[in-house]
């Protein structure tokens, strides 16, 4: 977020299988309810001041996260709104999309800059409690993070102190998982900066860091002595957490398919993404740079999930590249060739302005252990420009077994306008006036404010089938303008079908009623299955489990991971959708590697599953796609590195539709010396010669270039 003069800014598995389906499939249809109907009115009210505005804090319009968890245990998921200058608040589900506002009662009611929103059951007595995530420019004192426990009677108790997690950073979401499995879970904290002016300027990269804005991992030591609760302790410099970023979205999925939870990090400005491997033995390491050839620049909301039914969880990434033709004009780059040459220099890696979709393609080897890598395809799957978005969530919204995309978008203030810049940077230049200056600054905010908010409307995308998705947004309802940020999922009303709800800036929330069950359209079967998952007594809700469900020719996978999206937790009932098809079996592998099979779960209807009918025990194999190949380049001699000369073509032709001074090495085969071998031939580039490599009998190659002397 995002200029350069104003950088605005497991393991539970279960498998259920079911006949491929070849009806066309069915469409997607929300009614957005008013508030008068829901009794939802909340409204995250921001409103700029001289201390608050995007040249003081460029997260002023972060906005807030929602919160799904039934917390009074009755079967209906209940609402928590974060607020940013308002309270939170929390909406008891009384059925019939219904809803009482009941923060004062609860005893919920904050004065603080709430941002992310975690339901847990931290203290695995079966009632959810709520974990809320806290920034602002305050003092540490009153930016620690809170933890409202669930008192079992609609009330909650603040008591983040006696658990170890009153953390005061500037902090983005938590999302809590068993990463060494032990039995109990742990927490990521995710982190961002308000104290960097300038965010976007490539500096050395720092890998050792101490910065306000290095995420977090706490571990959960169990109850001490004196406690019922267990407490949490500090470990990131243990476990290898020591890069810092600007967090925005963070997720949790086992990208490896070895049985522990990896992490997936978006960082926001020039910071590079996370991938968060787990080594099995406490510890982490980043293989974003292997596994991961390009990413999304200014990564803000993430999700994990399989959206092509391979098995394998793919994960999409959220930017700020307008969709139209206009908005792509009016919205001002500071990228281009020099500067990524630049940030090549110091180590960054590629990174690019729209939405990812990386899809996972199983593991290879790479420094003796099995590393995902990803092909990235969100141009490819029609989901890569969606303006400036927040939170992306991967559901079935229209039960056809097939994940859909839905993207929340909006800004309060227009930044990256070109005509605000242009009138910024002529302020500056032509008259002088100092950017740092608190008076200029006051004047720039004014002038930015006379444009508006960048009201956007919404995406939802149709899952194909195909790795393509269409845009269905007008058709499903999904038309509002709005400054959406955070959002979830769930079932609302029990129906079968998985309703949306969105955290809006100045604006009332929405709450999105899906009607495809009860559309109308009785020549179309919308057959789903809801899964309640009953841990073990440290883990009540299966944190980590994986479910796989089985029909013929399809295979679908889900986490139970609720923390998605951005700065949001879903309903921790996990959702499958058939068409008119019916699962044939269900499989589900707990966080300690028990598994049970269920033939015929059946359909239509919600399961639960025990963890104490766990009969067998799951041995992690290799993912579909396993790669098997080995580096023999030294053992075959056929070593070769192309060594460009830089050379800045823009600088003498501006207006040149890409580089032609280095274009790469260009490499050929054939039998050079007709001994009936294959050689090869690589080019060289400007003042290096190319050589010949010349195939010998033992598999091995000799090699000579093919020009000597100077050039």
């Amino acid at each position: 977020m995002r200029h350069p003069l104003i950088t605005i800014p497991v393991l539970f598995c279960v498998f259920v299988s079911c006949s491929r389906q070849t009806e066309k499939k069915s469409g997607i249809h929300f009614t957005l309810l008013p508030a008068t109907q829901t009794g939802v009115d909340f409204n995250n009210v921001v409103t700029e001041n001289d201390s608050l505005n995007l040249f003081v804090n460029e997260y002023a319009y972060m906005g807030g996260g929602v919160g799904i968890g039934d917390f009074n245990q009755d079967g209906l998921p209940d609402l928590f709104f974060a607020g940013n200058q308002v309270s939170c608040k929390l909406y008891l589900n009384k059925g019939a999309m219904r809803f009482e506002d009941i923060t004062a009662s609860a005893g919920i009611e904050t004065n603080a800059w709430c941002t992310g929103i975690s339901v847990v059951d931290i203290n695995n007595d079966g009632w959810p409690d709520i974990y809320v995530c806290v920034s602002g420019q305050v003092n540490g004192s009153k930016r620690r993070n809170l933890l409202y426990i669930n008192q079992h009677n609609l009330t909650f108790k603040e008591e983040a102190s006696a658990y170890g997690l009153a953390d005061t950073s500037y902090s983005t979401q938590a999302v809590f998982f068993d990463y060494d499995r032990d039995g109990r879970l742990d927490l990521y904290l995710l982190n961002h900066t308000l104290n960097d002016m300038q965010p976007n300027n490539i500096r050395d990269t720092t890998i050792d860091s101490s910065a306000v804005a290095a995420d977090k991992l706490y571990h959960n030591e169990g109850a001490v002595p004196g406690t019922d609760h267990p407490v949490f302790r500090d470990v990131s410099r243990k476990a290898g957490i020591i890069e810092d970023g600007n967090g925005l979205g963070v997720v949790v999925t086992d990208v490896n398919n070895d049985g522990y939870p990896d992490l997936y990090v978006a960082n926001d400005y020039i910071r590079n993404d996370l991938l968060w491997l787990n080594n099995k033995n406490g510890t982490f390491s980043n293989c974003i740079s292997s596994a991961i050839k390009h990413q999304s620049y200014s990564s803000m909301g993430t999700d994990a999930a399989d959206i092509n039914n391979d098995g394998l969880p793919d994960i999409i990434t959220l930017d700020m590249q307008p969709e139209t033709n206009s908005r792509k004009k009016m919205m001002y780059s500071f990228l281009n060739e020099r500067r990524r040459q630049l940030e090549e220099i110091k180590g960054y890696q590629p990174q690019y302005v729209h939405n990812m979709l990386q899809l996972n393609n199983g593991v290879r080897q790479i420094h003796n252990r099995s590393e995902p890598f990803f092909s990235e395809t969100g141009y490819m799957a029609g989901i890569a420009e969606t303006d400036w978005s927040w939170g992306v969530l991967m559901c079935d919204f229209d039960n056809d077994g097939w994940k859909d995309v839905h993207v929340t978008n909006g800004l309060g203030r227009d930044a990256n306008n070109n005509d605000f810049v242009e009138y910024m940077h002529d302020v500056v230049v032509k008259s002088g006036a100092s950017y740092y200056d608190p008076s200029q600054r006051k004047a720039f905010n004014n002038q930015l404010a006379a444009l508006g908010s960048l009201t956007l409307r919404n995406y939802l995308y149709k899952n194909n089938g195909n790795l393509t998705f269409e845009d269905v947004s007008q058709q499903a309802g999904i038309s509002e303008s709005s400054i959406s940020n955070g959002a979830a999922y769930a079932d609302l009303d029990n129906d079968g079908d998985m309703d949306i709800v969105t955290n809006n800036i100045n604006g009332a929330a929405f709450v999105m009623r899906n009607d495809i069950i009860n559309s109308g359209d009785t020549s179309k079967k919308y057959h789903y299955l809801t899964i309640k998952l009953d841990g073990d007594s440290t883990n009540k809700d299966g944190i980590g489990s994986k479910v796989q469900v089985y029909c013929k020719g399809l295979v679908q996978v889900a986490e139970q991971y609720p923390v998605r999206g951005y700065l949001s937790t879903v309903d921790s009932r996990l959702h499958f959708g058939f068409g008119s098809n019916t699962p044939d079996s269900l499989k589900i592998v707990w966080p300690d590697g028990r598994m049970q099979v269920i033939s015929k779960p059946g359909i239509n209807r919600l399961l639960t599953i025990h963890y104490k009918n766990a009969d067998k025990f799951y041995t992690a194999g290799k993912l579909l796609h396993d790669v098997y190949f080995a580096d023999v380049t030294k053992q075959t001699k056929a070593e070769f590195k192309h060594k460009e000369t830089f050379f800045y073509d823009y600088g003498i032709q501006p207006l040149v539709l890409q580089k032609y001074s280095q274009q790469g090495p260009f490499i050929s085969t054939g039998d050079v010396n007709g001994d009936g071998l294959q050689d090869f031939f690589i080019g060289g580039a400007a003042r290096q010669p190319g050589r010949v490599f010349l195939q010998q009998h033992d598999g091995t190659f000799t090699s000579r270039d093919l020009v000597t002397g100077s050039r």
